[in-house]
């Protein structure tokens, strides 16, 4: 389970400034004019272009003054009110600084209405300063300051306009500017002004996307590089496209020469904080570790777990913390620390261990988009332990919990990483692998061999590892008993196998073990329940392993369109699902075919067997690459819906043939629904053959005959016996079924446990179905006298169902009055 704040980086309106930093500035707010340096912009009297967002940008004004240890920023926005939902985001404006090493000095923040300037600072309003921790949800402490305001007065129509300067005091690993400035791609900007400067003896590297016309120039003893654009539009993001090809306009600066560079200055500071003395304390737990280990593999697996279950992970952002470790020292007295402080402790005690590892920075915004930056420290927000062991290298993550054996770790995605060595090193390709073993894996049994609509019981299992086990186990470890019980029922009957393919559902026991030895979380259940039969059909839904699965891989024109597409990688789950068939097996059959295709990155595997009286099949997802090429896209999309409209599903014996007869010999109880002459019927032949050549004006259903009549008195040996007519339009094979339902003293309607409706072969045509009144006899909501309509339903996928037509209903009273539930 990983913790991605450990390393500072901070955005302040549209530029993102990460730089480490050391010095003393101020815990209050200033107010002033601009700088000599800058030079101040217009916003355009009127932006051209239509927009209906609530704000509209008029300008974005980033100028920067850049030098060895101290730096300026200065930005300058003016933004339009359009709507009245555009006074929410005004209404609250805000400013973060960090008071250890930054200075804020506010310059103006003005209403402009119409030919009306309104100074808000003037009038008497004043910034509030708060110290405003965001995320102690992640036990991270910032120490960041917040200066807020809510101006006066704001109206539809006003232009707000806040300009301020933040200047860094920077002396940590030698103050060397780094800067990242991005406008907001989702926005339109009537006007951007970007520009940056420092001395020109001072050798800084810039670089550009998507800002055509910036320009280098020598202006006295500066350098500066600069440009003005009117009405930028948003650009075009190519949808589902790896981090590299994001459509960013974004200028970036730096003083490191190389990412070797950054590698030799961050080095000293883990290689202190590891060192590890003699007379430490820790040498205890390294002997212990020693002892009860008997190979580098269990002493690699004692120490992550050390770190990771007795240091308990919070980050501190204030002063030199944003980048230097706590020293081990330090950290094993706290018992706390983030992921450099965890990192050097890790570090330390592999060291001890005579195991080879190193530091390794990563970035989990980045990703693989990382190499096209320029050297920057601010990039990295993690760090990793790097080990090697037999010439096979291992990621060890502090930050996480849960891992306990090597063989289970999978390659972290962060696509790059940084070593920190030394000599230094360049970036280092972290490539992962297609996971070996499931995330997760449910196994399903079921016992049907009392009949097809009788109860059947149930046993289901789901082995969750890695960190969806860890973060389950979290959450149920943090309940009562009872609440756990509730929580696990909750779990079992979301899961849409159970609410679309069963009915009448009752778990029995529910129950969670984990395997603190291998991290893997085992939750089962058992139950009873009456299965969903689809006319003569079982869906075996957790089977269909397309379903869901149809992505739509089309893209707006625009910069990138044709980059490839990301997988979820790595990412593997795995089903299986037994079940005892009725009758011994016979006549049963399997629709839907097996599988074993490779379709965009993924691979799909199914197949289905029976074999005497089990039917057996087993499913997997398995993503194979990180992604895919665009080029197959297309490919992609159309093999992706053929699989997802290839359902598996369990068949009945076909009623009458040989198979059916021989289903049903005098040792085997069959169900209520194999007594009935015509449990399962079908549209006469003729009139279904003469059917299927024309196509319905409307859609309908007709009673023409039903024995009994109505108003006769009923028993619970009745059964209704109704010859129908029927008429779909648009009709599409196996997806209309006729139902019986009758109604209830709570305005719904039942079926009671009759499930085994037939299902439409032809667009129109006649049908006899039976009804045994038994099936709903004994409920204690039926309403009496009986009332009874039959439905003609259109089927869906995923076992749900839509009326689209019914007869009137017909009443029935009953012969021996239904008798009343037990008083208490």
């Amino acid at each position: 389970m990983h913790k991605n704040i450990c390393w500072s980086a901070r955005a302040i309106l549209c530029s993102v400034v990460l730089n480490p930093s050391t010095a003393l500035a101020a815990d209050a707010l200033a107010y002033g004019p601009a700088a000599a340096w800058v030079v101040p912009q217009q916003a355009p009297a009127a932006a051209s272009g239509e927009s209906g967002a609530p704000l509209r940008i008029l300008l974005t004004d980033v100028q920067l003054n850049l030098a060895p240890t101290v730096s300026e920023s200065y930005f300058d926005n003016v933004l339009l009110i359009q709507t009245p939902q555009g006074l929410a985001g005004t209404g609250n404006i805000a400013v973060s600084w960090r008071p250890e090493t930054d200075l804020l000095t506010v310059h103006k923040l003005r209403i402009l209405r119409a030919d009306k300037e309104i100074d808000v600072l003037g009038s008497g309003q004043t910034f509030s300063i708060l110290r405003r921790e965001d995320k102690l949800e992640y036990a991270a402490l910032s120490g960041l300051l917040t200066a807020v305001i809510q101006p006066e007065g704001l109206q539809v129509g006003d232009r707000v306009e806040l300009a301020y300067t933040l200047k860094r005091t920077d002396a940590l690993l030698g103050g060397v500017p780094e800067q990242l400035v991005a406008t907001q791609p989702g926005a339109a900007l009537a006007r951007v002004h970007l520009r940056a400067r420092w001395p020109a003896d001072y050798k800084l590297t810039w670089r550009a996307s998507f800002l055509d016309g910036l320009q280098e120039s020598r202006v006295g003893d500066a350098i500066e590089v600069s440009t003005t654009r009117d009405n930028d539009e948003p650009l075009v993001q190519p949808v589902g496209a790896p981090a590299r090809f994001a459509a960013i306009r974004l200028l970036q600066i730096s003083g490191h020469t190389s990412w070797g560079e950054i590698s030799r200055l961050l080095f000293p500071l883990f290689d202190r904080a590891s060192k590890l003395s003699r007379t430490s304390p820790l040498q205890t737990e390294v002997a212990r570790i020693r002892a009860a280990a008997p190979n580098a593999r269990g002493r690699i697996e004692a120490a992550l777990r050390l770190v990771q279950d007795q240091i308990r992970y919070v980050y501190l952002g204030m002063n030199d913390a944003r980048i230097v470790p706590a020293d081990v020292e330090t950290t094993w007295s706290r018992r706390f620390g983030d992921c450099k402080a965890k990192t050097a402790l890790l570090l330390a005690l592999l060291r001890e261990l005579d195991v080879e590892a190193e530091p390794v920075a990563v970035s989990s915004v980045a990703g693989d988009a990382l190499p096209a930056r320029l050297p920057m420290i601010g990039m990295f927000n993690h760090v990793l332990v790097r080990a090697t062991l037999a010439g096979k290298t291992y990621w060890l993550d502090g930050s996480r919990s849960g891992d306990r054996q090597l063989d289970d770790l999978s390659v972290p995605n962060y696509r790059w990483g940084l070593p920190l060595r030394a000599a230094g090193a360049e970036l280092l390709k972290i490539e992962a692998v297609p996971l070996s073993s499931p995330i997760s894996e449910t196994r399903i049994t079921v016992d049907a061999s009392a009949g097809p609509s009788a109860p059947a019981t149930f046993r289901a299992e789901t082995l969750l590892r890695a960190d969806a086990a860890t973060v389950m186990q979290q959450a149920i470890s943090a309940l009562t008993e009872k609440q756990r019980d509730t929580a696990l029922r909750a779990y079992w009957t979301r899961q849409s196998y159970w609410s679309h393919n069963w009915d009448e559902v009752t778990l029995r026991a529910v129950k969670s073990e984990f395997d603190d030895t291998r991290g893997i979380l085992r939750l089962s259940m058992e139950g009873q329940g009456t299965m969903n039969w689809q006319g003569d059909q079982h869906l075996m839904w957790p089977l269909c392993v397309g379903n869901g699965n149809v992505v739509d891989y089309k893209r707006e024109p625009g910069p990138n369109s044709d980059a490839p597409y990301l997988t979820d990688f790595p990412a593997y789950t795995r089903i299986s699902e037994r079940i005892k068939l009725p009758y011994g097996g016979v006549g049963f059959s399997i629709v839907g075919n097996d599988v074993d295709r490779t379709i965009a990155g993924v691979h799909y595997q199914r197949s289905a067997r029976i074999n005497k009286d089990e039917l057996s099949a087993e499913a997997s997802v398995r993503s194979l690459d990180a992604e895919f090429p665009a080029s197959e896209a297309p490919a992609a999309q159309k093999a992706l819906h053929e699989l997802s409209d290839d359902l598996l599903y369990a068949k009945l014996p076909a009623t009458g043939s040989p198979d059916a007869a021989a289903a049903t010999p005098a040792t085997i109880s069959p169900p209520l629904d194999s007594l009935d002459p015509c449990m399962t019927t079908t549209a006469d032949a003729d009139q279904q053959a003469s059917a299927s050549a024309v196509t319905p004006a409307g859609t309908s259903i007709k009673l023409l005959t039903i024995t009994p009549p109505a108003g006769t008195n009923v028993r619970k040996e009745t059964v209704l016996v109704a010859d129908l007519a029927y008429a779909v339009k648009d009709f599409e094979p196996s997806r209309f079924k006729v139902m019986a339902q009758f109604d209830t003293n709570r305005g719904t309607t039942t079926d009671g446990t009759f499930k085994n409706y037939p299902v439409l072969k032809a667009a129109a045509g006649k049908l006899r179905f039976c009804f045994p009144l038994a099936h709903i006899w004994d409920g204690p909501e039926m309403k009496r006298p009986l009332s009874v309509r039959f439905f003609l339903n259109r089927m869906y996928d995923g076992g749900m169902s839509k009326v689209i037509a019914h007869t009137d209903p017909l009443l029935y009273p009953t012969e021996d009055p239904h008798p009343a539930p037990l008083s208490k």
